[in-house]
């Protein structure tokens, strides 16, 4: 057997992966029951109250089927854990994996309903974000400079842009995360280094830096589920803000779509591919309207797009209103809308 890994055979490395795969569970399940034992002693003292935080788990700590199976269960034993009043156990896990978790270990009489009662969503509001941001700010100078008066964002840059709220300009461009806010306003100063004050031009400067940013992140934080997310969101580049749902069920655009797709995968990995084969096979109206729905649905969920389901409701963002959609309430008076943190890397123009 070749020593060069790149010159192994598949069947070579599959062999050298089943040879080390024992190994390497055996060393974990060692270091996982040393941590046990020093859980179980620690919570023996009744009089003390534990909080055990799980953390990284999005990490490539084993390989991917036993991960998510591992997950699993760890998910479905913290609810035995509930009954031990002086421990809580916090499992941090963002959406996207908790999703492919859910979707790679589901088993018949699955009831997602089972887990809302063990799972808070992390929210944060725009005016706590502006706290956030206020005291971050604050820390930075009092730690460059050593000064003590209370620095605070708009002492840093401009309090409007143009005829907009500067904060507002900034937040409406977020997923409402403090990494996402945290991250624009750093392009702003960076934009505006060595300047004696912070212009419309840097700002708008930093969002397309930004807004190009964001496009790659939100392809990556949901490249497990939708390896193709960059795909899918290069169909909206070169529209307007708001998109009748009438646009994007018409067999031109999802044919467009569909050969878009078939030219990069073959495989189905998430409900837009499988839509995309079954219509080259065949096509007929029923997947073609089926195809725009989950297409719309996705791009949703990830919160590249607002949605207005029918005449009369509002535009809701997954990020912000939390609501999951249906195929069912997507209809031909439905519109959507391009998320504003996108706008400047797919060259949206906004409704005015």
């Amino acid at each position: 057997m070749s020593t060069d890994p790149s010159a192994l055979t598949k069947s070579e490395r599959r062999e050298i992966v089943q040879r080390a795969k024992p190994v390497v569970d055996k060393v974990q399940i060692r270091e996982l029951n040393e941590v046990i034992e020093l859980l179980s002693e620690a919570i023996a003292d009744r009089s003390r109250k534990w909080f055990l935080i799980i953390d990284g788990l999005d990490e490539p700590w084993a390989e991917q089927n036993i991960q998510y199976n591992l997950i699993r269960a760890l998910i479905e034993s913290i609810r035995t854990f509930r009954k031990m009043d002086n421990l809580k156990i916090i499992v941090v896990l963002r959406d996207d994996l908790y999703e492919k978790v859910i979707s790679k270990t589901k088993r018949s009489g699955f009831q997602s309903e089972k887990y809302e009662g063990i799972i808070a969503k992390v929210k944060w509001s725009p005016g706590e974000l502006r706290m956030l941001i206020n005291k971050r700010i604050e820390y930075l100078f009092v730690r460059k400079y050593e000064k003590r008066n209370i620095v605070k964002l708009y002492d840093v840059i401009p309090s409007n842009i143009r005829k907009f709220d500067t904060y507002n300009f900034v937040i409406m461009r977020t997923l409402f995360r403090p990494r996402d806010i945290i991250a624009f306003i750093n392009e702003i100063l960076e934009n505006a280094a060595g300047k004696t004050e912070i212009g419309y031009k840097n700002v708008r400067d930093a969002e397309f830096t930004y807004s190009k940013k964001r496009l790659t992140a939100l392809e990556e934080e949901w490249s497990s589920m939708h390896p193709m997310l960059g795909k899918y969101v290069s169909f909206l580049a070169n529209r307007k803000e708001k998109i009748p749902f009438t646009d994007i069920s018409v067999r031109e655009f999802i044919e467009d779509m569909v050969l878009a797709i078939v030219e990069q995968t073959d495989s189905t990995t998430d409900g837009i591919t499988e839509l995309a084969q079954e219509i080259m096979k065949k096509q007929t109206a029923t997947r073609i309207l089926n195809m725009s729905k989950e297409w719309v649905l996705c791009l949703y969920k990830v919160g590249a797009i607002g949605v207005k389901p029918e005449l009369g409701s509002k535009f809701l963002f997954s990020h912000a209103d939390g609501h999951q959609l249906s195929r069912s309430q997507l209809s031909k008076d439905t519109i959507l809308s391009v998320h504003p943190m996108l706008w400047r890397s797919l060259n949206i123009t906004p409704n005015i």
